[in-house]
């Protein structure tokens, strides 16, 4: 099992480079501040968590990820929704199956080589029969 994080790792890797560190929040388009790249869950607008996008802790300016403003009140795009909806699908039924695959044990266990045997070069005793009781008066 430690051979298969192993393998991950390079992937792991690239991905928190390019989610953490290689994503610089743009500045503010209303005061020129730089945007914070985390903001509390309260103050995230129903269109931030659809389709991204940063608030000025500022001057309250709404933004895009890009940078570019957005009026206040301004829902998020029918696409994004989707995008996300089908995305939380995939991973709802793509988790269990992934889970039963790690988590099952092979049906088939791995067996030893069979080799053929001779048979055994050591004979029988031989079988020899008692001479017959013979009582005398009888």
């Amino acid at each position: 099992m430690d051979g298969v994080f192993v393998v991950f790792l390079p992937f792991l890797m690239f991905f928190v480079f390019l989610f953490v560190l290689a994503r610089r929040p743009p500045n503010c388009p209303d005061c020129g501040r730089s945007l914070h790249r985390s903001q509390p869950m309260r103050t995230v607008t129903w269109r931030q968590r659809c389709e991204g996008g940063f608030l000025c802790q500022n001057c309250g300016c709404e933004t895009t990820l890009a940078g570019e403003k957005v009026a206040p009140g301004t829902g998020p795009r029918t696409s994004s929704v989707i995008r996300g909806i089908l995305l939380v699908t995939v991973i709802v039924g793509a988790v269990p199956v992934l889970l039963f695959f790690l988590l099952s044990q092979s049906a088939v266990a791995p067996q030893a080589a069979l080799v053929a045997t001779p048979p055994a070069l050591v004979a029988a005793p031989p079988v020899v029969a008692d001479p017959p009781i013979v009582l005398p008066g009888r």
